[in-house]
């Protein structure tokens, strides 16, 4: 398309008009007769006409339900044009316009894919912030290298990430919680839950109750708060005090986190680092989840 901020209003036409309506009830069946009506397709009207009525409604709901959701992706892939910066495919912007229905699936794939990749920079970013591309592809991810960023260890994630069964999205519309059990070393298993917005919330005014001799320490200390609040168990073992029983009381919270963290504390620096990455790595495959609700991706990376 010549100009692609017009996009949403091209996706949001409404075919209009048709010609030649198949005709229904006796004799609907024959070919000749949808032809005399000035069907278009008058083989396929005949035998749409002669299937049963139960056969029909069940064909007629899947094709609402299948046009419904090409509307969702239409109106996603305009808000995504808009909002976002995402970029549609030149070889499928027309027909995702015409309302092709295959361009449209495949173009909505490649939009999730895309908020895919921007939610994987984001997240080996959150370790390293402000660093280029350049810079980025450049740098080591050898465990040996004293400048080792576990976060952007992708060899590693993938390798983890392979292993993983898909997240359970029913636990995240039912219980409003997901929890993912993830082999971070041969002999280690640890179990991460969904972090919730209030315990989010009361992480960050804990925060400004202390005093941090540099952001780099306060960013540390929220790191390592939301890995206490996410890590459920370690190789079935629970870390601290149960986070469920606190409920709204933020004095009981804050209780429970001082004993959750003082156990993360009394881990060795490297294993702690390990486990922030996997936690970030845990938050970004979530994010994955809802980055293509329409499709209702619940897998890994």
């Amino acid at each position: 398309m010549a100009d692609e901020k017009k996009v949403g209003s091209r996706l949001r036409r409404r075919a209009s008009g048709r010609a030649g309506q198949p005709i229904q009830g006796v004799g609907s069946a024959y070919e000749a007769n949808q032809r005399q009506a000035g069907v278009p397709n008058a083989s396929s009207a005949a035998q749409w006409a002669a299937l049963p009525e139960e056969e029909r409604q069940r064909r007629t709901q899947q094709m609402e339900e299948e046009r419904a959701q090409l509307e969702e992706m239409r109106d996603e892939l305009d808000h995504a044009v808009d909002v976002e910066g995402f970029r549609l495919n030149p070889s499928l912007a027309t027909r995702v316009s015409n309302y092709d229905a295959d361009a449209t699936r495949q173009q909505y794939k490649e939009l999730v894919e895309w908020r895919e990749a921007k939610i994987d920079k984001e997240i080996e970013e959150a370790q390293v912030p402000n660093v280029t591309d350049a810079i980025q592809e450049q740098m080591r991810v050898d465990p040996e290298d004293p400048y080792y960023v576990p976060a952007q260890d992708r060899v590693r994630r993938k390798f983890i990430e392979e292993q993983l069964e898909e997240l359970p999205f029913e636990q995240m519309v039912f219980r409003g919680y997901i929890e993912q059990e993830v082999p971070v070393h041969p002999s280690l298993k640890v179990q991460f839950r969904s972090i919730t917005s209030q315990q989010s919330l009361w992480i960050d005014e804990l925060a400004l109750d202390q005093r941090f001799s540099s952001q780099q320490a306060y960013a540390r200390w929220i790191a390592m708060a939301q890995l206490a609040v996410s890590v459920q168990t370690m190789n079935d073992k629970e870390i601290g005090p149960n986070l469920n029983e606190v409920g709204d009381d933020k004095e009981a919270f804050q209780k429970a986190l001082s004993a959750r963290l003082r156990r993360i504390a009394d881990m060795p620096s490297v294993l702690t680092d390990d486990l922030v990455a996997n936690y970030l790595w845990f938050t970004g495959r979530l994010r994955k989840v809802l980055a293509g609700n329409v499709t209702a991706r619940v897998g890994n990376s």
